[in-house]
């Protein structure tokens, strides 16, 4: 299994996205990487929480450019946020209660999810918003 890295396919034309797009693979990285270091429960807990954190201030970003600008696909694109939210606050929870590990299909579902979501679901609003004038 491997996690993905940075790359400008992976880019919107918008520069505050694109950095909050880095950081969120960066975070995911260093999840990978601390599990295959077998770091401890609460390490890996932390990474995690942050993951998750800062991909919920990264949806609302999207989500007010997208609302403000009128993009029509607003609702579908907030779907597929809210369905990750859901997923990943359970996995959360169950995992700071000791119910269910750090698996590698667990990481794997984040990097597969992230990789789809940016290359096939935000690529859709890039071109919109970029013709509004953001970038």
């Amino acid at each position: 299994m491997s996690h993905i890295v940075w790359d400008e396919k992976y880019s919107v034309n918008i520069e505050v996205i694109d950095e909050q797009h880095k950081k969120i693979i960066e975070v995911l990285g260093n999840l990978f990487e601390e599990m295959g270091k077998k770091k401890s429960r609460e390490v890996l807990k932390a990474i995690l929480d942050q993951m998750i954190w800062y991909a919920g201030e990264h949806f609302a970003t999207e989500e007010i450019f997208m609302k403000q600008y009128g993009f029509p696909g607003y609702e579908e694109h907030k779907k597929e946020h809210e369905a990750f939210k859901e997923k990943v606050t359970v996995f959360q929870k169950d995992f700071a209660a000791g119910k269910e590990s750090l698996s590698a299909n667990m990481v794997r579902f984040l990097t597969e999810w992230l990789d789809h979501h940016i290359l096939e679901i935000d690529k859709q609003y890039g071109p919109f918003l970029n013709e509004k004038g953001i970038c």
